[in-house]
């Protein structure tokens, strides 16, 4: 795997647990979107990650089509991984973000 770049940060290659043509994936380590249950009560959501670009860019709209459908793909798949290892048959979702842009939450600009 070859070093990546998330914004101004270097990952080591222990940090990055997926890898497509165009996007990998990391753990999130400090998710702003506080995920509530049914009854507003906050919940740890163990499974937040973040699936970014291979090519640093700081905006969505910058991406290429095909930057944009490997995205997709990859949080696909990786929903649908996330659902089989943690969720029972009564407890699944997954709620996708993408936060483009500073008013939008997005922290790491490029």
């Amino acid at each position: 795997m070859p070093p990546f770049k998330f914004g101004n940060f270097s990952l080591s290659e222990s940090e990055v647990f997926y890898e497509s043509s165009y996007s990998i994936g990391l753990v999130n380590l400090k998710p702003i979107v506080p995920i509530l249950n049914a009854h507003s009560v906050f919940i740890l959501f163990f499974t937040d990650v973040l699936i970014v670009p291979k090519r640093v860019v700081p905006r969505y709209s910058l991406l290429t089509v095909q930057e944009v459908t490997d995205l997709s793909e990859s949080a696909k798949l990786i929903s649908e991984v996330i659902e089989d290892e943690y969720c029972d048959a009564s407890n699944k979702g997954c709620v996708w973000l993408i936060q483009d842009g500073k008013e939008a939450g997005q922290t790491i600009m490029d």
